[in-house]
């Protein structure tokens, strides 16, 4: 929609999110709804999203996501903080449980989770440096195996370091380290940590 006041609207859809190539009724949607607002050193923004599973034949539930964001710019640091909430959603999208060690547990589109995103930036050392941190919880709402943990969480914590030597060439690194708990303890692979560091230029 048009600017006013810094507030704008947006509206987005999709007629198939693997493809639109089946009738209506038979396609995966997206529906979107946002409002963002930008004037001086805030930013805010809020949508609220829906996928269905039309094209699926294990229908389900559609899922719901409600995500919240701000940024604000202090002058000597920019503080960022995330949150979203989401119901009947998959914990991984088109990966099977098996792949995660998960056999017995219901991947499928009936978890509500809580997400929390927190960061920071600032100028310092002749660059830039960035610090996150994430976390989450969350409930299975299927029909699992009798004193199978239905309760899950995640968490990860990272920062990373820009410096240009020019306009052209840029230095980076980062490291990050995250985890998950409870029923997705026993996924090793939702559990470790990594480094980087590299270096761009512009022709």
């Amino acid at each position: 929609t048009p600017e006013f006041s810094g507030v704008q609207g947006h509206l987005m859809y999709s007629n198939g999110r693997a493809g639109d190539t089946n009738k209506w009724s038979y396609n995966s949607h997206y529906y979107g709804l946002g409002l963002t607002y930008n004037k001086g050193p805030l930013s805010v923004d809020a949508i609220y999203e829906v996928l269905d599973y039309d094209g699926e034949a294990n229908k389900g539930k559609a899922t719901q996501l409600i995500n919240l964001g701000a940024s604000y710019d202090f002058g000597a640091f920019k503080l960022y903080g995330a949150y979203e909430y989401a119901m009947h959603a998959p914990l991984q999208d088109g990966v099977g449980s098996e792949d995660y060690g998960l056999s017995n547990y219901d991947l499928g589109k009936r978890n509500n989770y809580h997400a929390f995103a927190v960061s920071a930036s600032t100028e310092a050392l002749g660059g830039e440096i960035m610090l996150q941190s994430q976390f989450a919880f969350g409930k299975n709402k299927g029909e699992l195996d009798v004193g199978q943990e239905k309760k899950f969480n995640t968490w990860s914590v990272g920062a990373a370091y820009f410096y240009h030597f020019s306009k052209r060439t840029l230095m980076y690194t980062q490291a990050g380290i995250g985890s998950a708990g409870k029923a997705l303890k026993a996924a090793d692979q939702l559990r470790g940590w990594n480094a980087t560091i590299g270096m761009t230029h512009e022709f």
